[in-house]
C-alpha cells in the first residue's frame, strides 16, 4: 500500500489515479490573477508597505514581470479596485447623507481601519483612506507593470453601497460573474493569484476560485501582505484548503507544465474518488432496477 493525500492506495489504484491525472493535467490551461496592482496600494493613499507587514510592493514587480512573459500563460488578467469617489469604505464618506449607522460613533471620531455596522445600507465595513477611485492616478496600474497582447481587466468596487475584496464576489456575498465567465469561455482550469494585498484581496480572490472548483494557488514572492498577523492567518486557511502556496520559481515550472503542487494532486485524487462513487451509484440503482423487472 501506498500513502498519498492522506489516503492508503493499492498499486493499482495508484496507477488508475496516475493515468487520470496525467490526462487531466495534459489538458491543463493556466490564467494568472493580479490582483490590485495598483498606485494608491504601492505609493498613494492606501500604501501596502505602511502596514504591519512592512512589504515592499515594488520589490514584487520583477518576479511578476519575469512571470508574466512566460509563453506559455493561457491567460493573464488584471483587477482593478474602481471605486465611486462616495465609496461606502471612503472614510471621508462614512457620514454621507445615503447610509445610516447601525450603532451611534459619537464617543469618538472615526478613524480609519475602523471597522463600523450601517444599518443603511446593510452592511459592515472596514473604514479606509479613499483609495483607487474611478479614473485617478491612484486607480492606475503601476507604470512598471508588464502589460502582455491579449491581457484582461476586470473592474471591482465599482457600486457605492458595497465593498469587494474578491475579484469573484463582494463583500455581502453575491457573486460577480465577469471574471469566472471569462476563466470558464477560456477553458482555464487552474489560477495562479498574485498582486495587493496579499492577505485581503488575493486571500479573498483565491479563497472563491478555489470554492469555483479551479485548481488555484498564490505567488507569494509577486505579492505584498498589509497585516502581518493577517498575512500568518492567510497562510494558515490557505493551508487548510488545500490552495497552493507557491513561489515565482514554482510558479514558472507550473506555467510551463514541469510541476504540479501536491494540492493540486489531491483534488485531482478527490474529484476521481467522488466520480468513482457516483458510477458505482449509477451501477447499483440500474442494477435495483433489472431485479425489478
Amino acid at each position: 500500500m501506498f500513502q498519498l493525500c492522506n489516503q492508503q492506495l493499492s498499486e493499482e489504484r495508484l496507477e488508475q489515479m496516475g493515468v487520470h491525472i496525467f490526462e487531466e493535467l495534459s489538458k491543463m490551461k493556466v490564467a494568472l490573477v493580479v490582483v490590485d496592482f495598483q498606485n494608491d496600494f504601492i505609493s498613494g493613499s492606501l500604501s501596502v508597505q505602511e502596514g504591519t507587514a512592512h512589504e515592499d510592493p515594488l520589490k514584487a514587480i520583477p518576479l511578476l514581470n519575469s512571470l508574466i512573459s512566460e509563453k506559455r500563460l493561457d491567460l493573464t488578467v488584471y483587477t482593478l479596485d474602481w471605486h465611486p469617489a462616495n465609496h461606502i469604505s471612503f472614510l471621508t464618506s462614512a457620514s454621507d447623507s445615503d447610509r445610516k449607522f447601525k450603532h451611534k460613533y459619537r464617543a469618538r471620531k472615526l478613524e480609519a481601519f475602523d471597522v463600523v455596522t450601517f444599518k443603511q445600507p446593510n452592511t459592515q465595513q472596514v473604514l479606509y483612506p479613499s483609495h483607487c477611485v474611478q479614473n485617478s492616478w491612484g486607480a492606475e496600474l503601476h507604470a512598471d507593470l508588464e502589460i502582455p497582447d491579449g491581457a484582461k481587466f476586470i473592474k471591482k468596487g465599482t457600486q457605492t453601497s458595497v465593498d469587494s475584496y474578491s475579484a469573484l464576489s463582494d463583500n455581502n456575498g453575491s457573486k460577480l460573474l465577469e471574471l469566472e465567465e471569462l476563466l470558464k469561455s477560456n477553458g482555464i482550469s487552474a489560477v495562479l493569484v498574485c498582486g495587493l494585498a496579499f492577505d485581503i484581496c488575493v486571500r479573498h480572490t483565491v479563497i472563491d476560485a478555489n470554492n469555483l472548483g479551479f485548481l488555484s494557488g498564490v505567488v507569494r514572492d509577486c505579492s505584498a501582505a498589509f497585516s502581518a498577523e493577517h498575512a500568518a492567518d492567510t497562510i494558515k486557511q490557505l493551508q487548510s484548503e488545500d490552495i497552493a502556496i507557491v513561489d515565482s520559481l514554482m510558479a514558472k515550472r507550473i506555467i510551463r507544465r514541469e510541476a504540479v503542487p501536491t494540492e493540486w494532486i489531491c483534488q485531482l485524487m478527490d474529484h476521481l474518488d467522488s466520480r468513482t462513487l457516483e458510477k458505482e451509484n449509477d451501477v447499483g440503482r440500474d442494477a435495483e432496477v433489472c431485479d425489478s423487472l
